[in-house]
């Protein structure tokens, strides 16, 4: 609910402190945060005919601020304005709702009353007893005469103003009764009921805190707990459990797939995005020995794991013998993170691919039989073996 101080001025018409019910819907097409009585309103209606001064809340002319009360005799009982001509829309400046509930509040335009009559009940309004049965709960609370400022159909009718003016001495309004409801314009100068609304706001709050070193992989929970713009509390609380990692990540390892392909683990799963590279992504690949030969690594991709990263590099089958050293530099093309977005930790010695020459498993040819020709009998046998 939203509790309200109102203090009679210029306009509100008296003093009075209103508790308003307020609802969330999408009669209008489009989320929107209503209140569920009449501005002004003491209580909401108890019945779609409620004729009683608590329901029926304070009265407006079209585009002017101060409210009236009328419970018999009108308050303030100032000379009532008998004539408005200007081509204004309901001014941010003079809309009560603004004034009385503070900002982001604000009248309905004619569309969204439109859109709201279209939408609701079962295939939109038709009468009082359906405007009220609906979420925003509208009652017929009468209107002020244009003429006079006094009091007419209260019980009967409703009057409910949009912020939209029909032309230069008329503002369009819902008026719904016993057998119908239609979007309409009265003169300016009739005091109308208004009924609030404000556009439903998504928040996303951020906060920054520092943790103290020794406290990766921790367990930390943090707690949500708040209110609504109306004041509805946010429930049930919600504890959210996460883990801390400010540990950067490291290379562990490296293995040579083919001539042109390396394959590196890291000690960690890393962010895959940051894994993908048309460049050398921050990765040497150096002969072992000194003076050593460099090969261009010219794309980087994650492996089967997310903890694997795969180099594509030149061909690198002249360091056979020696193997070969893999480095990384953090900066300029080294943009690899962790999950939690630690990023990769430079890494000027590397991890090594031992020399892989001699590896290959040997082949050899099919031995040959040949006898001696001397009458010695002596047979030798050839293989060839690589």
């Amino acid at each position: 609910d939203l509790v309200v101080a109102h203090i009679g001025a210029d306009v509100a018409p008296v003093d009075k402190t209103v508790t308003y019910g307020t609802v969330s819907t999408n009669l209008t097409g489009s989320d929107k945060c209503w209140i569920t009585q009449n501005l002004g309103a003491t209580q909401q209606a108890a019945t779609a005919t409620d004729d009683t001064e608590a329901s029926a809340g304070w009265y407006w002319q079209f585009n002017r601020k101060q409210g009236y009360k009328h419970d018999g005799t009108r308050t303030p009982d100032t000379v009532w304005i008998g004539s408005i001509s200007e081509e204004l829309d309901w001014e941010q400046a003079n809309d009560p709702c603004t004034l009385l509930l503070g900002a982001g509040w604000r009248l309905p335009t004619e569309i969204e009353w439109t859109n709201a009559d279209a939408n609701g009940e079962v295939g939109g309004w038709d009468n009082y007893n359906e405007t009220f049965a609906d979420v925003l709960k509208l009652h017929v609370a009468g209107w002020l005469s244009d003429n006079s400022g006094d009091l007419f159909s209260r019980g009967s009718n409703g009057h409910n103003w949009s912020s939209t003016q029909s032309s230069s001495s008329g503002g369009y309004y819902l008026n719904f009764n016993s057998g119908f409801t239609s979007i309409l314009d009265d003169d300016k100068t009739a005091g109308v009921s208004v009924r609030c609304l404000r556009d439903s706001v998504t928040t996303t709050w951020t906060y920054s805190w520092d943790v103290p070193a020794g406290h990766s992989a921790d367990t930390a929970t943090l707690t949500v707990d708040g209110y609504d713009i109306a004041g509805n509390a946010y429930v049930p609380a919600d504890d959210i459990v996460y883990t801390i990692d400010n540990t950067v990540p490291l290379l562990s390892s490296a293995t040579r797939d083919t001539d042109t392909q390396i394959r590196v683990t890291l000690n960690e799963l890393a962010a895959a995005t940051t894994i993908i590279k048309s460049d050398d992504g921050g990765f040497i690949v150096a002969d072992t020995v000194t003076p050593a030969n460099t090969y261009t690594v010219s794309a980087v991709n994650p492996g089967a794991t997310d903890d694997l990263v795969i180099l594509t590099v030149a061909d690198i089958a002249a360091s056979d013998s020696t193997g070969v050293t893999i480095t990384y530099t953090a900066t300029g093309n080294g943009t690899v993170t962790d999950v939690a977005g630690n990023a990769l930790a430079t890494d000027a010695v590397g991890v090594n691919v031992n020399a892989w020459a001699g590896n290959t498993a040997s082949t050899a040819t099919a031995p040959v039989a040949s006898q001696a020709t001397d009458g010695s009998g002596l047979v030798t046998i050839e293989t060839t073996i690589d």
